[in-house]
């Protein structure tokens, strides 16, 4: 069932994955307008120093699989890579093979995927550089 209220359409499911009667509609839109009414409350915080200088998309290093395989993370985010140094590896679930994904260029590991079963092609790690080595249409992977 859906229910307008202060111009914004509610739904409410109940605990048993069921929609909710019209009175307990009207009492979930109650709950969330008030929850709206704290994040709209208040002075906006400052934001957090960085901890690292912004780089521009130019500069970011991706790696990709190049063969299937188990993802292991060997380092943690914001970890600083040294260009030729390994960032993960790929376990081949067949032979066991161990297949270390290397850094061309380094830099700072900022991003990393969750899938840890990866197939040839998946981006697994970012890396933010020091100098450009990209160009072209940078929000493509």
């Amino acid at each position: 069932m859906s229910l307008t209220t202060g111009g914004e359409d509610v739904v409410a499911i109940g605990k048993s994955g069921t929609g909710l009667s019209a009175p307990n509609v009207v009492e979930a839109a109650d709950e969330q307008s008030m929850i709206k009414e704290r994040y709209s409350e208040g002075t906006a915080s400052c934001s957090p120093t960085l901890g690292n200088p912004p780089t521009p998309l130019a500069d970011c290093e991706y790696i990709h699989f190049h063969v299937t395989g188990l993802n292991l993370h060997r380092k943690p985010l914001d970890a600083r890579i040294c260009a030729g140094k390994v960032a993960a590896e790929i376990v081949d679930p067949v032979t066991d093979k161990i297949t270390p994904l290397v850094a061309e260029h380094g830099g700072i590991l900022y991003a990393r995927y969750w899938v840890r079963f990866e197939t040839m092609g998946m981006l697994v790690l970012r890396l933010a550089g020091e100098r450009a080595i990209r160009s072209g249409n940078l929000l493509v992977m």
